[in-house]
């Protein structure tokens, strides 16, 4: 069998099983040992105790909160929202494991083909940006630029800064020359095309260029900023459009660079520019990532929650950046993130706060940040007239909302004495008033595939577990029950995979059983049910107790049928029909009574 005529079987096995599961999530995320499997926070949903388990023994994950699940394969497809085939030939790349290619076209392929082309346009483009930097008399004043701000020479190669030709077709010709189509330049957001004629000219022109790169430190896009700020109706700051690979909420400025770091001191700092960032990181605060022109998104909160459950938030002291801070926190508090707020002073940000004070006075700062809520509290002290009536309710409609969210009871309460005694309100009050927050703050709770049937079909799971944990039970299994009999229909495609291998006499595998499942649901039951730790005293008497359960249930069913239809059948006046269904109904009664296998 081969994906579209393209990827055989054995091969996407031979890329798998090169590929050790365990390195590759811990690439993405933060994992600890637990027993003989890994734990840690799921990256797919918010949580605050680690419910995402890996196993290296089975080469698959399992997430008991979400129901995510599967093998190396389903990971990178719903990590790095890729198709199947594009997560295999990225492991393929990543092992050395050549895949021979046919002449046939095969859409997603071609997709990943034309990112991977967009991948290297964009290095190629980073790599010129950069020489003009450093070696061009023109970007003599990008290079005066930066040295004013602070940023030396290595931080320039580390975060491999660049300059843009004031031309308006330079990075075009450049590209021309290497063979490059415009119409691909243009996807990678490098050109854009003019209008109403033919041709296109640089995006990018006059500006200090700082590259954007993913997680895998590939090069995504790019932001321009002005070297002198104009009264020109020309904006600060440019940022690459969205391409293939380019998603600018989906993407956190240096997280390449502060992934790990970030793991290690077990919290980050966001702030909004580029500069701000690379100020604190040649500082030796390299724990931060930046905002790339966007507020915090989702998908950006989603992207740390691998590797820290712990924020502080640095942004501009204007009422922007106090904007910021207030839109961020209910994404990172609802994927259970702990956040604090570093207030900087009256038209500071990071980066002139850093170069007017220091690395050291930052850090003091760092390890006095205050709670969101705190921050919150003192910044409707400051700002509200609470010697009013009016005043205090505007201050607690405010805060008590923020409040509703944090899920501990404990941390709310100690909040409630801090709001009364700084706001001059009766604790009573505040705690009536909370409670009212509470009750209409809405709430999602997120259940697995498998919690979602409570207890219907638990035979049916624990006959698909036991013979999943152990091949020699199908046989048993199919001795007595067939593919019919399995009500849920995921259940039934996963039963039909085990006795269509145990058929064909074929390689019978955990792997092998997930890659043979159509459905992405499946595979993640099959991980749930492999992972889960059931231990049976007896598991061929636990296989005998489901295959009777099953066997009730149906005989249950036939008899209710055979129950309404013989009752038709003595109203409808046909009395022979009714002697058949009886005799059937004492047969079926005798049948349920012996419930023997």
């Amino acid at each position: 069998m081969e994906i579209n005529g393209y990827i055989s079987d054995r091969l996407i096995e031979e890329v798998r099983s090169s590929c050790d599961i365990v390195e590759i999530i811990s690439d993405r995320l933060s994992l600890k040992k637990s027993g003989k499997n890994l734990k840690g926070l799921c990256p797919f949903h918010p949580e605050k105790t680690p419910s995402f388990i890996v196993s290296h023994e089975k080469q698959i994950f399992h997430c008991f909160g979400c129901g995510a699940g599967g093998n190396v394969y389903q990971f990178l497809m719903k990590s790095e929202n890729i198709s199947f085939v594009e997560a295999v030939l990225h492991l393929a790349e990543r092992q050395g494991i050549p895949i021979p290619k046919n002449k046939k076209k095969i859409g997603d392929v071609e997709g990943y083909n034309e990112r991977k082309r967009l991948y290297e346009i964009n290095k190629l483009a980073a790599d010129y940006f950069h020489k003009k930097l450093l070696e061009s008399s023109e970007g003599g004043k990008g290079r005066d630029y930066l040295k004013k701000r602070g940023i030396d020479s290595n931080t320039i190669d580390r975060f491999l800064l660049g300059y843009s030709s004031p031309l308006w077709d330079h990075l075009l010709r450049y590209f021309e020359r290497s063979g490059i189509s415009p119409e691909l330049l243009e996807k990678a957001g490098l050109v854009i095309a003019k209008e109403g004629r033919e041709g296109y000219y640089d995006r990018f022109r006059d500006r200090i260029i700082f590259p954007i790169f993913n997680t895998q430190g590939m090069v995504v896009g790019f932001g321009g900023r002005i070297i002198a700020d104009s009264n020109q109706r020309t904006p600060k700051y440019l940022n690459s459009p969205e391409t293939p690979i380019y998603k600018k909420g989906g993407v956190l400025y240096g997280l390449n660079l502060a992934k790990e770091v970030v793991s290690k001191e077990g919290f980050v700092l966001i702030v909004e520019g580029y500069i701000d960032l690379i100020a604190l990181y040649q500082h030796g605060i390299e724990n931060v990532v930046s905002l790339s022109g966007t507020a915090l998104t989702r998908e950006q909160v989603l992207l740390l929650r691998r590797y820290t459950e712990k924020v502080i938030t640095v942004f501009d002291a204007d009422s922007a950046g106090r904007s910021a801070t207030e839109r961020g926190y209910d994404l990172l508090l609802e994927r259970g993130m702990r956040v604090k707020v570093i207030p900087l002073p009256s038209g500071s940000d990071p980066d002139s706060f850093i170069r007017e004070w220091g690395g050291d006075l930052f850090l003091k700062r760092i390890e006095k940040a205050s709670s969101f809520v705190e921050y919150m509290i003192e910044r409707i002290v400051k700002e509200g007239n609470l010697s009013s009536l009016e005043g205090q309710m505007d201050g607690v409609n405010r805060i008590l909302p923020i409040l509703s969210k944090i899920p501990n009871a404990v941390e709310r309460d100690s909040y409630i004495s801090i709001i009364g005694e700084k706001m001059g309100i009766s604790r009573n009050a505040l705690l009536m008033e909370l409670r009212k927050a509470i009750l209409h703050q809405k709430r999602r709770v997120n259940f697995s595939p498998i919690q979602k049937e409570g207890n219907k079909g638990v035979a049916e799971r624990s006959l698909i577990q036991l013979m999943l944990i152990d091949h020699t039970n199908i046989e048993r299994v199919k001795r007595y029950i067939s593919i019919e009999n399995f009500e849920d229909h995921d259940l039934c495609q996963i039963a039909s995979v085990l006795f269509s291998l145990f058929d064909k006499d074929d390689e019978i595998s955990l792997q092998r059983v997930i890659a043979l499942l159509p459905e992405d649901q499946q595979k993640e039951i099959v991980a749930r049910l492999v992972m889960d730790g059931m231990e049976y005293e007896n598991i061929g008497k636990a296989v005998d107790d489901c295959i009777r359960a099953i066997r009730r249930r149906d005989l249950r069913c036939e008899i209710d049928t055979i129950k309404q239809q013989r009752k038709e059948a003595i109203e409808m006046g046909r009395f022979e029909e009714y002697r058949m269904l009886q005799e059937r109904y004492i047969q079926l009664r005798e049948e349920m009574s012996k419930s023997s296998i």
